[in-house]
């Protein structure tokens, strides 16, 4: 076996590094299958202004809808 100041040692374990380095590289495509998904987290958040707000603007209106305006000061104590 070579001593560790030999210049050209030739053990098997660098081979063996070169085959670990391919394998997280195979794992790599995977990652990008959930940022696939992220696209469809940013649909809700769109929409969540007008679940939040039902009254704040109507469609083809400017302003905003008295009776569930009133509705939401009622549900106040």
């Amino acid at each position: 076996m070579p001593g560790p100041g030999s210049p050209n040692p030739r053990p098997l374990s660098p081979q063996s590094a070169v085959l670990d380095i391919t394998e997280p590289q195979a794992t790599e495509p995977k990652l990008t299958k959930p940022q696939a998904t992220e696209p469809k987290l940013i649909e809700p958040q769109i929409t969540n202004p007008e679940i939040d707000n039902p009254g704040a603007r109507q469609p083809g209106t400017d302003t905003p809808d008295p009776s569930r305006s009133n509705a939401l000061a009622l549900n106040r104590p």
